[in-house]
């Protein structure tokens, strides 16, 4: 676990993402931007920075992302985002502290992994929540042994055992 309030870490990610941009990627995914659940003996997280408001998951993670975001505006490639819950789909997840309502609106593209069956129902729960461009095109499914009929997806085979 990273402290997402360290200013040291924010710009750290966004330094190996401008390296990744110079390497030539057109894309860079940010993956496990997540605030870790609390344990059930209710264990703090200590943040490095001092804060005028109370510090919570949703304002760790999203207070992240769109610092990562805002430094990487100026570059070409795609700067997309990983979601991580059903709930982070349709608006802020109080435990993972994403939220996929905020992402859509500074991420080019959110992944989320999701199988045949749901992932309809992932569309509709994001489907007024993409204002520019195709939903189709900005919600990439992550998906084991099947694929979409849509044009971005991400397809993870998974081997018989």
């Amino acid at each position: 676990y990273l402290d997402p309030y360290s200013a040291d870490v924010r710009n750290y990610m966004v330094e190996l993402c401008r390296e990744l941009y110079a390497m030539g990627f057109d894309e860079v995914v940010l993956a496990d931007v997540v605030h870790p659940v609390p344990s059930e003996s209710g264990s703090n997280f200590l943040y490095s920075a001092e804060m005028s408001t109370t510090p919570s998951p949703v304002n760790a993670v999203c207070g992240f992302a769109l610092y990562v975001a805002e430094q990487l505006e100026d570059e070409a490639g795609l700067l997309s985002i990983y979601l991580d819950s059903a709930r982070a789909l349709v608006g802020a997840d109080e435990s993972t502290g994403q939220n996929g309502v905020l992402f859509s609106k500074v991420y080019d593209r959110i992944y989320y992994r999701t199988d045949k069956w749901t992932y309809t129902y992932n569309l509709q729960d994001m489907e007024g929540t993409i204002t520019i461009g195709e939903l189709t095109d900005r919600l990439v499914p992550v998906v084991i042994n099947y694929l979409p009929e849509n044009s971005s997806w991400v397809y993870i085979e998974q081997l018989a055992e």
